[in-house]
C-alpha cells in the first residue's frame, strides 16, 4: 500500500508540529531534553516521519531556534527610530543582540556558531514559509539583516554604513568583522561553558537561563561593547 501523499498546506503544518515540538522541549528542559524520539513523540508522529522533511535533528534544532529571535527583532525594530546615524544603529544592533545572545547562549551559540548556521539565510526562509506572519512588521533594514545569513553577514550590514559615512576606512571593514564576530563567538561559548558547569550538564532551560545571572549578562554586554568601541576608534 503506497504511502499518503500529504498537500502542501499538510506538509508545513506536520514540519510546524515538530518546530513547536521542539521548541517547547527547548523552552522547558534546555538541549539536554532533545532526542529524536522525544520530538517525534511529542509532536505526534514517529522518527521516521522526522526524517522525511529534516535532513537530522541538528536541522530541526536550528529552526525551532529562530522561534527566539522574535523579541530580539521586535525591539530592535521598536528602538530603530531612536539611532540617528549608523555607528548608533551599529552599537545599539550589538547592545541588543548581546543582551538576548548571552541570556540565551546556547540557543544563540547553536543559530549563529553550529553547523546549520552557514545556512541560517534558509533556515528563516523557511520559517516564515512555516509562519508567514513572523516578524511581518519590521523594516527593511532588520528583514534584510535578518535574512542575510552567517553572523559575518549580519554584522557587514550594519558595519558598512560606517565606512560609508567616514566613521572608519573601508580598507578595515574585513578586520572589524572578523575580529568583533570572533570575539563575541568566544565570548558566547564561554558563556555556554558557565552554564553547562553551573548546572551539571546541557540541561538548564532557556526560561532558567533568562531569570538568572542578569548582573552576569550586564557585565558580558558591557565587556563586549567595550571591544567594540575599541575596534571603531582603532
Amino acid at each position: 500500500m503506497s504511502r499518503k501523499k500529504y498537500t502542501t498546506e499538510e506538509r508545513i503544518r506536520i514540519i510546524a508540529s515538530f518546530v513547536r515540538a521542539a521548541a517547547h522541549i527547548i523552552e522547558t528542559d534546555g538541549f539536554g531534553g532533545i532526542s529524536i524520539r522525544r520530538v517525534a513523540s511529542d509532536a505526534g508522529y514517529n522518527s521516521a516521519t522526522m526524517y522525511l522533511y529534516f535532513k537530522d535533528l541538528d536541522e530541526l534544532i536550528t529552526l525551532a531556534c529562530v522561534t527566539y529571535l522574535k523579541d530580539y527583532c521586535h525591539e530592535l525594530a521598536n528602538t530603530a527610530d531612536q539611532m540617528q546615524t549608523a555607528e548608533q544603529t551599529y552599537v545599539h544592533t550589538w547592545e541588543v543582540f548581546c543582551r538576548y545572545a548571552f541570556s540565551l547562549p546556547e540557543v544563540f551559540h547553536h543559530l549563529f556558531f553550529a553547523e546549520h548556521s552557514v545556512d541560517l539565510n534558509k533556515t528563516v526562509d523557511r520559517y516564515y514559509r512555516i509562519y508567514p506572519n513572523f516578524l511581518d512588521s519590521l523594516d527593511g533594514v532588520i528583514n534584510d539583516m535578518l535574512h542575510a545569513g552567517e553572523l559575518h553577514d549580519r554584522n557587514l550590514s550594519v558595519l558598512e554604513p560606517l565606512a560609508e559615512e567616514g566613521l572608519i576606512r573601508s580598507c578595515d571593514v574585513a578586520l572589524i568583522n572578523e575580529l568583533t564576530v570572533a570575539y563575541f563567538g568566544k565570548m558566547l561559548a564561554q558563556r555556554c561553558k558557565q552554564l553547562h558547569d553551573k548546572s551539571g550538564g546541557p540541561g538548564e532551560s532557556p526560561e532558567d537561563v533568562g531569570t538568572c545571572d542578569v548582573e552576569i549578562v550586564s557585565e558580558l554586554t558591557a565587556k563586549f561593547m567595550e571591544a567594540v568601541h575599541f575596534l571603531l576608534v582603532k
